[in-house]
């Protein structure tokens, strides 16, 4: 009994609220940023990086008592000025984009890349730093974070990147978090939250699958057999008449 496969396709299976569907194309430092793969482009989020004109989106993400945000030029990380946030208590500050319900781009992945340096906070204090993101119709975040230690003298390089295997991004989020009593003073600058995003924006091409035999192949019946000719895909009609022959072409 011959078995003949062809290809079949499986269609794989979030205080601060800025709406947007699609922004500039990102151009920066190419030394380290995110894979492109064929048919998507790399967008930037966050506009003034620098901090140079604003405090580029960023904002207290809960209570006013979590912290704060402001520009400042007092020993700027690169130019004339830096960004310079305070998280309090259990507090958070960031930046984040909500996508229109549904409007969101098919993403492949979403990244967050800055330069920080941790001026001061309470002893045994360490700042935490999320790439967060919401996928349509999920109420659970991906993540991935990072901790940093107190230290005014170096400049730290953060870059924290996740993929979301092509899903629709609902929300996004570059996060600066304190999981203790206390407070913590960062200063931000050149920061970015990259989403890799399919150029069109509908659901990427399909991944083949190939068709698979079931357990009836190999075996000798003395009937033509019409049960479990295909594991993975469709079989086609049975040809033959001992061996017997078909195939299973792909769902």
């Amino acid at each position: 009994m011959k078995k003949l496969s062809a290809l079949a396709v499986l269609i794989p299976v979030f205080g601060l609220v800025v709406y947007t569907l699609f922004t500039t194309v990102a151009k920066a430092d190419t030394s380290q940023l995110p894979n492109v793969p064929p048919g998507y482009e790399m967008v930037d989020l966050i506009t003034d990086n620098g901090f140079e004109n604003s405090t580029g989106g960023f904002a207290v993400m809960g209570s006013a008592a979590e912290g704060s945000v402001a520009q400042t030029s007092v020993n700027p990380i690169q130019g004339s000025k830096s960004l310079s946030l305070t998280v309090n208590s259990y507090g958070r500050v960031g930046f984040g984009n909500i996508f229109p319900w549904e409007g969101g781009p098919f993403s492949d992945s979403l990244t967050v890349k800055a330069k920080i340096r941790v001026e001061s906070g309470n002893s045994g204090r360490q700042l935490k730093v999320c790439s967060i993101a919401y996928i349509q119709n999920n109420n659970e975040p991906l993540n991935t974070c990072q901790n940093f230690p107190i230290n005014n003298q170096n400049v730290a390089d953060v870059y924290l990147t996740q993929s979301l295997s092509a899903k629709q991004l609902y929300m996004a989020f570059f996060q600066f978090s304190l999981e203790n009593s206390g407070s913590v003073v960062v200063t931000v600058d050149d920061a970015h939250l990259y989403v890799v995003r399919a150029q069109s924006n509908t659901p990427p091409p399909p991944t083949p699958v190939n068709g698979v035999c079931g357990s009836a192949n190999g075996t000798t019946v003395p009937t033509i057999p019409t049960t479990n000719l295909c594991s993975v895909g469709a079989a086609s009609s049975v040809n033959g008449s001992g061996p017997w022959t078909w195939t299973c072409a792909g769902t």
